[in-house]
């Protein structure tokens, strides 16, 4: 049996049917159904570790049975009123780290996107090309180094909220400096150069080039495929793999020069597009990793 763990949606539906077509079971878990519509129990018996019941379902399923999971997206916790909701976040997160199977991507590499900053430190330590960057809520720090790359910089949050810009004289007046030390952000050296999106599952990559007239192309953008070195491709799988992924969403931007920057990796990629557009087969491959445990 394999569990998609993430809501109902495009994504979730379309590696459910390829992992059907291939003969396994899946089932499709929410985390936002947990604890209401959602029932675990959990036991230290290595033979029988528990079991899981899904609202609605007349059976529990027992969590010995599930071979892989596919950990696509968490959207919070239906908690109640009564209880705190970090324990029900403690029951949920036990759950998952006891389940004994393989993981696409496991939890502790899933959180790790929550920390950027820490996340581009072990890839540069890994002998990967990231961009100078520079974490902090104090105006001076912020100020040396907007000096130091002759104003060529952006701004990206450390996990969610503010969107990615690039950072100009007015961001520096006093009444824009004064609210930075309410809250770290992350700073880059601005890489000019063509944006590309290589996917990693295990061993396979899937290169496209991204077209866009937005300095933040997230929002309007097209792809093509393309061919990247293999050099590339092997940096591709030794940075997922750093950072403990199988699958993995790299942003990185090619300079003229043809260097490769790697920017981020994303655990838990919106693929889709890249997959449709450049007529990769993504989910199969990742659906036959599923299903082969590996």
């Amino acid at each position: 049996m394999i569990l998609i763990l993430g809501p109902k949606d495009i994504h979730t539906d379309r590696v459910a049917g390829r992992v059907s077509a291939l003969g396994e079971e899946v089932i499709t878990l929410n985390s936002g159904d947990f604890p209401k519509c959602v029932s675990l129990c959990g036991t230290l018996e290595n033979d029988r570790p528990g079991t899981i019941r899904l609202s609605g379902q007349p059976t529990a399923i027992p969590l010995e049975s599930i071979r892989s999971v596919y950990w696509y997206a968490m959207s919070g916790l239906a908690v109640g009123t009564e209880y705190p909701e970090e324990e029900a976040d403690s029951g949920f997160g036990s759950f998952l780290r006891n389940l004994d199977c393989h993981w696409v991507n496991p939890p502790q590499a899933v959180l790790l996107h929550r920390y950027k900053f820490h996340q581009l430190k072990l890839l540069k330590a890994a002998g990967i090309r990231v961009p100078d960057s520079l974490m902090t809520n104090e105006p001076e720090s912020l100020l040396a180094f907007y000096q130091k790359h002759q104003g060529r910089i952006i701004c990206k949050p450390l996990y969610q909220g503010l969107l990615l810009h690039q950072v100009t004289e007015a961001d520096l007046l006093p009444d824009r400096l004064e609210r930075l030390p309410e809250s770290p952000l992350l700073f880059q050296e601005y890489i000019e150069g063509t944006d590309i999106r290589v996917h990693v599952v295990g061993e396979a990559t899937f290169a496209s080039e991204v077209v866009s007239e937005l300095f933040n192309y997230k929002t309007d953008f097209f792809t093509r495929p393309i061919e990247i070195p293999d050099e590339i491709q092997a940096l591709s799988v030794r940075a997922a793999r750093t950072l403990g992924l199988v699958l993995a969403g790299l942003d990185f931007r090619r300079t003229e020069s043809g260097d490769y920057v790697l920017f981020e990796a994303n655990p838990s990629p919106q693929y889709l597009i890249f997959e449709d557009q450049c007529g990769y087969p993504i989910t199969n491959t990742l659906a036959a990793a599923l299903v082969q445990g590996q």
